[in-house]
């Protein structure tokens, strides 16, 4: 009984949220795979950069929409810069007559001037640090970071995925120059791209201009000064805590460390990927199954018009209808005759409705911890529910409602002779 509720608890959490799922739950992807990247800032190297990721991970989940997420690093080795900001900071600062920290930070993040030190004296110490740092103008090393980040995209980003980038500080001036070359290398449309910036030193974000940045800040207020205020403005206010990180910048000390900057990530994330659409074919038709070739959930009994050469009706088709369930009992329910015209209608519909009822017999199959069931639901509905290529997992793992189609076929040879109408479905796909 708890392996059932925990099933089920994995499998209805909101799809529209941030979520942890079991990924045996989990949808196909018919029509891509959904990826977050995440592009750390200056000073990082690859395991704190690999730590970011995984914390990013750990608050975003394992799932967007009942899919299983991509998680990958675009790795900024920041090569020639100093390896500590704040220590750096301290030495430009000591070349100013009567210049601290305190006032420094009274200055550039809480716009106390009267504390100390003039307006223009830190305008002049904010611009050195920035300058050191490249955050108001390109590093002499940005193209061959760019390069090697972009090997990291290449290697691990699959075409036709739909791709939230999650950069942090100057991770952002590299996001979006990947932003700009995925789109100018054919890599990827810019449909399909979206960038959520935390941190961001800079004037604009690609796609929207979506991003979190703390107004208690020292890194990116230091940088307001030189570049006389013309970079995002702050959208939240994460409380200073100079014990935990002096510079309030750090991305998993300070930012995701503040539950109204993990909410307001994760609803970030959330409405990027809702924007974006795929490269995938729409419809996308579920691959053949064991059933004549076909994905098959209705079948449409053909009568030939004549009987002993002698012609009944111009066209005299049954067709079979569903049972309800726990009715089955290896016969049909009924049928009704018509032409053939109304007989493909006919079997698309039932074809919709045998769907309706193995998705829900596999949903409560699935939240019994039963993940590979196979139940033939229903006379005239066939398919396996448990198996993928049989789709119906396959046509619910879409974007949208799933399409129909039917094909008559004569298994018994001639056109005169029996047949059916073998529905197929198609899973829609944001285009």
């Amino acid at each position: 009984m708890i392996r059932a509720l925990l099933a089920a608890l994995c499998f209805y959490v909101s799809a529209g949220n941030a979520a942890t799922i079991d990924p045996r739950n989990a949808k196909l992807d018919v029509c891509g795979k959904f990826e977050i990247f995440h592009i750390n800032g200056v000073m990082t190297d690859r395991p704190k950069a690999e730590a970011n990721l995984i914390r990013i991970r750990e608050v975003y989940g394992n799932s967007y929409k009942e899919h299983i997420l991509v998680y990958g690093l675009g790795f900024n080795q920041t090569r020639g810069f100093a390896t500590d900001l704040y220590q750096s900071a301290l030495q430009v600062i000591s070349g100013y007559v009567g210049a601290t920290w305190d006032k420094f930070m009274n200055a550039v993040t809480f716009g106390v001037y009267s504390i100390g030190m003039p307006e223009a004296t830190a305008k002049a110490i904010a611009k050195v640090v920035t300058d050191k740092f490249a955050f108001t103008k390109p590093s002499p090393y940005q193209d061959q970071d760019l390069a090697d980040i972009m090997n990291d995209f290449a290697q691990k980003s699959v075409f036709g995925s739909r791709l939230v980038i999650v950069p942090h500080s100057q991770g952002n001036l590299y996001a979006n120059l990947v932003y700009d070359k995925l789109i100018a290398t054919g890599m990827r449309p810019a449909k399909s791209i979206g960038v959520v910036g935390m941190a961001v030193p800079y004037s604009s974000v690609r796609s929207g201009n979506t991003y979190i940045t703390s107004g208690n800040d020292f890194v990116i207020d230091s940088t307001r000064l030189p570049t006389l205020n013309n970079i995002l403005g702050p959208n939240v206010w994460v409380p200073y805590q100079p014990s935990v990180d002096v510079l309030g910048h750090n991305l998993r000390d300070t930012y995701l460390a503040n539950s109204t900057v993990r909410d307001m990530m994760n609803t970030r994330i959330t409405s990027e990927f809702g924007g974006l659409r795929t490269v995938a074919p729409s419809p996308a038709w579920a691959p053949p199954s064991q059933n004549g070739g076909l994905v098959s959930y209705s079948w449409v009994r053909y009568n030939p018009p004549f009987n002993n050469g002698v012609s009944i009706v111009p066209e005299n088709y049954w067709y079979y209808l569903p049972e309800p369930y726990g009715a089955y009992t290896g016969g049909w329910s009924g049928y009704i005759y018509g032409t053939k015209t109304a007989a493909s209608a006919a079997a698309i519909s039932v074809g919709k409705t045998c769907y309706n009822y193995h998705l829900a017999e596999t949903k409560r199959q699935k939240a019994l911890g039963n993940f590979n069931p196979w139940v033939m639901l229903y006379g005239g509905c066939w398919g396996n529910l448990g198996d993928p290529w049989a789709g119906t997992w396959w046509l619910y793992s879409g974007d949208g409602t799933p399409v129909f189609r039917s094909e008559f076929v004569t298994p018994y040879g001639g056109t005169a002779g029996p047949g059916s109408f073998i529905v197929s479905g198609g899973a829609t796909c944001k285009r």
